[in-house]
């Protein structure tokens, strides 16, 4: 039996407007993965999925400023819930998911080639079992933050995925990590005594994030194209930009607005 189910889940604002690359990209998940469920949900699905499930976290998750903060915050709740792939909007397939599916209980991808860099752990791409303790602790770090800071990075997004790996993966912390989860607990009705520590793989990043929006030649010759000029790759372009890669994100950041230098 494998460890993470064959669902694919992906949010966006309306399903009945999405942008054609989106569109698109959505549409290569779908053909390499045909065996997989697809969930896609709008603003809408996702909080009536919290009002159903957890409602405990519905003011929390009302009083974020910015939709791009529930939908980082949706995701992580998604994951436990039910397990399975999330996978943003921006992101296209490139091969079958299935190799990925026994490979850990969460697999988390890396980008660029500094790990101590705060975005290097992004949320784009995420893989899990149902029921993994580890999205407990996310959850944990969620609320730590909620009260303050007004990024979406820090606040819900990347910085809350590698701030939880790196505490929830030190052994030096792990009595601390669990007696700051006992909230979270309690609200998520979990006996602790009946979890045990999530196996966590961190992909390569030539595997998910192939293109590093902090590296200058990926955003001039890369995302350059993709984000200003709307226009994708050929299979050929793919082969050779990004062999080996099963998905790769173009980093669109949708939700904040881009200037670019002619």
């Amino acid at each position: 039996m494998e460890r993470i189910p064959r669902i694919v889940f992906q949010t966006w604002k309306s399903r009945h407007e999405m942008p054609g690359l989106y569109r698109a990209w959505r549409q290569t998940i779908i053909d390499q993965n045909p065996t997989y469920r697809h969930i896609i949900w709008d603003d809408e699905d996702n909080r009536r999925f919290i009002h159903s499930y957890h409602p405990w976290f519905l003011k929390t998750y009302d009083a974020y400023e910015a939709n791009i903060m529930r939908a980082d915050a949706v995701r992580y709740f998604f994951l436990y819930t039910f397990g399975g792939i999330y996978i943003d909007l921006d992101t296209e397939c490139l091969r079958p998911l299935d190799q990925h599916l026994n490979e850990a209980d969460v697999i988390l991808g890396r980008m660029g080639v500094d790990p101590h860099f705060s975005h290097s752990m992004p949320n784009a791409i995420l893989m899990s079992a149902p029921r993994q303790e580890f999205w407990l602790f996310v959850i944990q770090v969620l609320l730590d933050r909620a009260p303050q800071l007004t990024r979406p990075e820090i606040k819900t997004g990347p910085e809350i995925i590698k701030r939880a790996f790196d505490i929830y993966t030190d052994p030096d912390l792990n009595a601390e990590c669990r007696a700051r989860m006992a909230h979270v607990f309690l609200s998520m009705k979990v006996d602790p005594a009946a979890l045990r520590q999530t196996d966590i793989m961190v992909a390569h990043p030539r595997l998910f994030y192939p293109v590093d929006w902090t590296d200058p030649i990926h955003q001039h010759y890369i995302r350059r194209r993709i984000v200003r000029d709307g226009r994708g790759f050929s299979e050929e372009e793919k082969q050779t930009l990004f062999p080996g890669a099963s998905l790769v994100t173009y980093w669109t950041h949708s939700w904040e607005a881009e200037q670019w230098d002619d």
